[in-house]
C-alpha cells in the first residue's frame, strides 16, 4: 500500500510538471519560435522578423517558455540572443516516456 501511495504522488508530480512544460509549449507562434531557435541564437527582433510576428508577440513567447526553462537567454551588448535549452526539451521527453510508455 505505501508503495502504490509513493508511486500516485510521484506520478502527480510527473503529471504537473509536464502539463506545465506542456503549456509553457502550447500554440503555434511557441513552437515555430522554439524550432526556429532549436537550429540557432537569435534576439527577438531577428525571430519576429523570421517569422513574421511582432515582437511583442515574440517576446511574451519568449517570457512564458524562459519561465519553464525551454529556453536560455544571453546578453550581447544591447541584444539579447535566445536558444531552445535542448536539455530541459530532452527532460521534458524522457518525463512523457517515463510517464506514459512504461
Amino acid at each position: 500500500m505505501k508503495e502504490n501511495k509513493i508511486n500516485s504522488v510521484k506520478n502527480r508530480v510527473q503529471c504537473n510538471t509536464i502539463e506545465k512544460i506542456a503549456k509553457a509549449m502550447s500554440g503555434e507562434t511557441r513552437i515555430r519560435i522554439l524550432c526556429l531557435i532549436a537550429k540557432q541564437e537569435l534576439n527577438v527582433g531577428e525571430i519576429a522578423e523570421a517569422l513574421n510576428l511582432t515582437q511583442s508577440t515574440t517576446s511574451l513567447s519568449l517570457e512564458k517558455m524562459l519561465n519553464e526553462k525551454l529556453v536560455t537567454r544571453r546578453r550581447k551588448g544591447k541584444f539579447v540572443y535566445y536558444s531552445a535549452n535542448k536539455k530541459r526539451i530532452e527532460e521534458f521527453l524522457r518525463l512523457i516516456t517515463q510517464t506514459f510508455l512504461k
